[in-house]
């Protein structure tokens, strides 16, 4: 920290981002994780977030899985990483973080697209009840989203990265997790979210 700051100009104030191995929030919430001290006080927490990557990255591995949540079927989701695990991981985040003044941001997250359109609505709720549950945790989020058109392992296209249009027909779960990530609609809540998952 002091080699950065000792570089001068912005690098003296600006606010520096330090994440745990492998982004993970686990690890930055280990008790062996410990910040740098740093004479300027704009230090921040990155971490990634795919939990569960067997449905967020990897649905077509041999023990992918296809939903995700409270109403996914028995043997098709991933069991201890549903809707609690969200809360659990963020709040916790927040209480050892946020809450102390120190900033938390999610570097990555995301969901591939599947390959089915029932697979696809647990996607669009995973991803607007990540985050909504980012904002209630006052975390800003930032998608990953490599250009790839289609469904499956590594297919995180969102926009076409040459002219800025929406593929693979994300337009309106764009919309939904902007929304989820920055509305201070009191009504918008995790439970409304939770309320709507697919059936």
């Amino acid at each position: 920290m002091n080699t950065i700051r000792a570089t001068g100009g912005n690098n003296a104030t600006r606010w520096i981002g330090v994440p745990g191995y492998a982004s993970n929030p686990v690890y930055v919430l280990d008790q062996n994780f410990v910040l740098p001290e740093d004479p300027a006080n704009h230090i921040m927490v990155s971490v990634h977030f795919y939990d569960p990557n067997t449905f967020t990255l990897t649905p077509d591995n041999s023990d992918g899985k296809s939903e995700w949540g409270h109403t996914a079927a028995a043997g098709k989701y991933q069991a201890g990483s549903n809707e609690e695990h969200v809360v659990d991981i963020f709040k916790k985040l927040y209480n050892q973080y946020t809450s102390k003044n120190i900033p938390v941001y999610i570097g990555e997250y995301g969901c591939v697209m599947h390959k089915t359109t029932r697979s696809n609505l647990f996607r669009n709720y995973y991803l607007e009840y990540v985050c909504r549950a980012a904002h209630t945790y006052n975390m800003p989020l930032i998608i990953w989203d490599n250009n790839s058109v289609g469904g499956g392992n590594e297919h995180h296209g969102y926009f076409n990265h040459n002219d800025g249009t929406y593929i693979n027909a994300s337009e309106n779960l764009v919309k939904t997790m902007i929304k989820a990530a920055t509305s201070d609609d009191a009504a918008y809540t995790l439970e409304t979210i939770y309320a709507k998952a697919p059936k």
